[in-house]
């Protein structure tokens, strides 16, 4: 099968050539679209999560932004550079979404990360308990301090 278009002469072979070249060149540029690590869904009590994601090449510069609607409507971004992973901590309760490029590409899928902090009443608890065991202890070496003079 011969296509001829003015001057140009392409035979079947050329074109199936082209077109496999065409499609490879589509899935390597699919393959260099970064991609976070884990679950695209997590939830923390403290108010930090670590986003980490794999390298698309030597050498790839990385952006990862931040938002408070799925849409990005005013994303901000919190990290770029060269690292595989950033640390983003001091956030209050809610939700957030955070998408990856590499070198200016397209975005990744989004991670979603909801912030539910431990009640007050529960550290609280927890604080009293602490305090507790600490007088506790306390009472007990002064105890066994007293008795080992005697």
């Amino acid at each position: 099968m011969t296509f001829r278009y003015r001057t140009i002469i392409v035979s079947g072979c050329q074109l199936s050539l082209v077109l496999i070249l065409i499609s490879s060149l589509t899935l390597m540029a699919d393959q260099q679209r970064s991609e976070f690590r884990g679950p695209a869904s997590r939830t923390t009590h403290d108010g930090h999560v670590r986003l980490q994601w794999r390298a698309v090449m030597p050498n790839a510069m990385y952006e990862v932004q931040q938002s408070a609607t799925p849409d990005f409507e005013r994303a901000m971004t919190i990290y770029q550079g060269p690292d595989l992973a950033t640390f983003v901590s001091g956030l209050p309760n809610g939700i957030y979404y955070y998408r990856l490029r590499s070198n200016g590409g397209g975005w990744s899928g989004t991670v979603t990360v909801t912030v539910e902090h431990y009640s007050l009443q529960l550290a609280f608890t927890l604080a009293g308990l602490g305090a507790i065991v600490f007088l506790l202890t306390v009472a007990l070496v002064v105890k066994g301090t007293a008795k080992a003079t005697q």
